[in-house]
């Protein structure tokens, strides 16, 4: 039934493509006409081109300049436009005299030749550039967001983004909605796209976030702050203390820290290494001090429910309450796998060689390497 349906409209389709004019050309001036799909001359060759048509028209070149005509060979508008003009829907954009405008289909200018860019954008509407400011129109010349800006360009489906340079070095952006409406003050040295409703802003140095409203839910204070990606935590760096931020704005760690391990080696977010007054210990996303801060250097990741570190110069392993698993008297450790770890210690008496082994969680040796 489908089928039966679709090869009627396929040979109707074909039949309304099949009655566009053919372009001929006499050989004789090298001037270009039209005829009808019976062979009648419908128009006598007096153009220098004649382009294919497209939604019932077609752009015809005379002198260096160019005009439309319709399937009946009738000009729809004079021949004076700067450049080829091609319908997309039902209006087609003209240049004139280096001046960009919007015809009709009877060829009426409905935005007459005036702007210095005119370029589509979403939703029928225009960007377009007077007297080097930009902004945005419809297709009727509705003024949509106010022609101000030293840039303009489309930044997500809801939003474009504005710019306003302070001075020739020191462009300015913010955000617009499709109203015309700034969302954002026209402030900021650099807007990152939206991942997950969030957006990375920057102004006189620092970052901060923006909700899809333009709210600053993460104040634009911080020196560094990591994207969120999917997660609720980012580390934040401010005068070179470090912690963590959520996505409300709030720092559940606080930017007390030398360092502070990222995502990654965070025991799932759980746990995090810090270093405090030249020492090493682990906080909990609450901001809580788990594992106190006595140590010269630890591993950042918890592996098999255990982790290295330092103390006296020694290396041993920790479990995540702090508890001492295997004393500290190795040189050198690695983190567990499978049950087992290496280990090594400088052999003496010049202590510029390894002793490598494994051992287990009782700190037994098992083998040796």
């Amino acid at each position: 039934m489908r089928i039966a349906i679709l090869i009627p409209i396929l040979l109707f389709s074909s039949f309304i493509f099949s009655q566009n004019p053919k372009s001929f050309q006499d050989m004789n001036n090298a001037k270009w006409g039209l005829k009808s799909a019976a062979g009648a001359i419908i128009v006598n060759p007096v153009y220098d081109e004649i382009t294919s048509f497209k939604y019932g028209f077609a752009c015809v070149k005379l002198n260096d300049k160019y005009g439309m005509i319709n399937i009946t060979g009738k000009e729809i508008t004079p021949i004076k436009y700067d450049s080829y003009v091609q319908f997309d829907n039902d209006v087609a954009r003209v240049k004139l005299d280096g001046k960009l405008g919007l015809i009709n289909k009877t060829g009426k200018e409905v935005i007459e030749p005036k702007f210095e860019i005119m370029l589509p954008s979403t939703d029928g509407l225009y960007y377009v550039k007077l007297n080097k400011k930009w902004g945005l129109i419809d297709k009727t010349g509705k003024t949509i967001v106010e022609l101000k800006y030293d840039d303009f360009a489309f930044f997500d489906k809801n939003f474009y983004k504005a710019e306003l340079k302070e001075n020739a070095y020191k462009p300015l952006y913010g955000l617009v909605d499709k109203t015309g409406k700034e969302v954002t003050p026209i402030k900021y040295s650099q807007i990152d796209e939206f991942n997950v409703n969030l957006a990375k802003v920057m102004a006189n140095g620092k970052q901060g976030y923006i909700s899809p409203s333009g709210e600053e839910v993460i104040p634009v204070k911080y020196d560094f702050i990591e994207p969120f990606n999917s997660g609720n935590f980012a580390r934040a760096e401010l005068d070179n203390k470090f912690g963590y931020v959520n996505r409300l704005g709030k720092e559940v760690i606080p930017l007390i820290y030398d360092k502070i391990s990222d995502l990654i080696n965070s025991n799932n977010g759980s746990v995090f290494a810090a270093k405090l007054n030249g020492k090493w210990g682990f906080v909990s996303i609450e901001g809580k001090e788990v594992i106190p801060f006595i140590y010269e250097d630890v591993e950042y990741k918890f592996n098999e429910g255990v982790t290295g570190a330092k103390l006296n110069d020694k290396w041993g392993y920790i479990d995540l309450t702090g508890k001492v698993v295997i004393p500290f008297k190795y040189d050198m450790v690695k983190p567990f796998y499978s049950n087992k770890a290496e280990v090594r210690t400088l052999t003496p008496p010049n202590y510029s060689s390894w002793d490598i082994f494994y051992i287990n969680k009782s700190g037994e040796v098992i083998e040796s390497k």
